[in-house]
């Protein structure tokens, strides 16, 4: 995760997590719904192939293949919103230590990236000049992103120690 480019787009992520659960939707519902194309065909008696009954039929499996690329779809989109939930509750759990930043560090990084100042208002409301808030900001995203990074390996470590348990 590169702690800069996610708070570039922190602003709207919430934006972002409801775009792809409204698209996620979508597609399980016509995934349902082909499923059910599927299930109507057995039961009204629609036109079958010639084939044993054993096997499926063109329909079915055209049905099937176009099933299997919805549930490809949910893959993605559940891992894409997983993804990001993933960097944000990583993003937290560093901005919330507060030993992390200092205060100075905080400010320029809030009103930078959050609440996405240009760097004239940055320097202006900080009091810095902009070369010393640059300075100081790409010290904040020094240390977000190492942290980020030690969380990530705690993560990978716990996760790996979970699975020779398993």
């Amino acid at each position: 995760m590169n702690v800069e480019r996610f708070l570039r787009e922190y602003q709207t992520l919430g934006e972002e997590l409801i775009r792809l659960n409204r698209e996620l939707n979508e597609v399980i519902r016509c995934k349902e719904d082909s499923y059910n194309t599927l299930q109507a065909q057995n039961l009204t008696g629609m036109p079958k192939d010639q084939t044993p009954e054993d096997r499926p039929s063109s329909v079915e499996r055209a049905v099937i293949k176009i099933s299997d690329r919805y549930g490809d779809a949910v893959t993605y989109y559940t891992n894409r919103i997983n993804d990001l939930l993933d960097q944000k509750h990583l993003f937290e759990t560093a901005w919330s230590d507060r030993m992390l930043l200092s205060n100075s560090e905080r400010t320029i990084i809030t009103l930078r990236y959050i609440q996405d100042m240009p760097w004239s208002m940055v320097c202006r409301q900080a009091h810095y000049a902009r070369s010393r808030a640059c300075e100081i900001a790409q010290d904040a995203l020094d240390k977000l992103q190492n942290r980020i990074n030690e969380l990530t390996q705690e993560e990978r470590t716990k996760s790996d120690i979970a699975m020779c348990y398993s």
